[in-house]
């Protein structure tokens, strides 16, 4: 009898949204963690991600244009929404 495990299953668009949800939201977490600092918040970031993607410079970078050297917890959904419409995390995950 086939036993259909999970990693068996192939992806469906919920399933991405949801891994793309849960990353962005890890992102943001990372970015308010501390200083927005690139090569501190790199190092968060690849903690999250537990590798260094090479588009983790353009996504700091955009972050800190969005928002500048300071961000706060109130801006946590917006920094999400944020992360989430930057297309090379979208490719990635």
């Amino acid at each position: 009898m086939y036993d259909e495990s999970e990693d068996d299953r192939p992806c469906d668009s919920l399933d991405i949204e949801r891994r793309s949800l849960s990353v962005a939201t890890q992102l943001a977490r990372a970015a308010l963690a501390g200083d927005l600092k690139q090569s501190q918040l790199r190092e968060r970031m690849r903690r999250v991600l537990g590798q260094a993607w090479p588009w983790i410079g353009p996504l700091i970078r955009q972050i800190r244009l969005d928002y500048g050297e300071s961000i706060g917890a109130a801006q946590h959904d917006e920094l999400v929404r944020s992360i989430l419409g930057f297309a090379p995390l979208r490719s990635a995950f």
